[in-house]
């Protein structure tokens, strides 16, 4: 005995392949957005939260604190780098696998700072520190433009935008 062939197509989600544009099921806005808009303010932080320990950072590497200012520097220069080489990664090997690795890298680039023995050391440090902070940005866009569904995307790209520019006009008060 045979069984009956069911005359209804599954529907789109089961038969419809899956492309980067089309996930099989969008992420929940919410609590996306707020993970995204957490730790984009603690990557960008990085960048500031150096200038309040200017002054101890000086003392524990024995140098001058106006030295010590090229620790924010180095970060500032490959932050910017990092930016260029992010997108493609992102687009290469997905912006969840960037945002992970790039957290994890930031983290133990963060640890590594706070031990550096010597200013030549931090200041490769913060760079490194820099680099992996910047893999953040353009990948959480990218994450928002692909997993977030189209009528809160607004929301999303508002909440990650409002927060950078909230940080850099904080900074160009001062």
């Amino acid at each position: 005995m045979s069984h009956p062939t069911p005359t209804t197509s599954p529907g789109p989600a089961a038969t419809a392949p899956h492309t980067p544009d089309q996930p099989p099921s969008w992420a929940p806005a919410a609590p996306t957005i707020a993970l995204l808009t957490a730790l984009g303010v603690l990557m960008v932080g990085q960048m500031y939260t150096v200038l309040a320990l200017l002054h101890p950072m000086a003392t524990a590497l024995g140098t001058a604190p106006e030295q010590v200012t090229w620790t924010a520097t180095a970060f500032g220069f490959a932050y910017a780098a990092g930016f260029l080489l992010a997108g493609p990664l992102s687009d290469r090997y997905g912006s969840r696998a960037v945002i992970t690795t790039g957290l994890v890298a930031a983290t133990a680039a963060t640890l590594a700072v706070s031990a550096a023995p010597d200013l030549p050391t931090a200041i490769v440090l913060r760079s490194l520190q820099g680099l992996t902070a910047a893999t953040f940005a353009p990948s959480a866009l990218s994450y928002v433009v692909h997993h977030i569904a189209p009528q809160r995307r607004g929301t999303a790209l508002t909440v990650r935008i409002d927060r950078g520019i909230a940080r850099r006009s904080d900074s160009c008060s001062d």
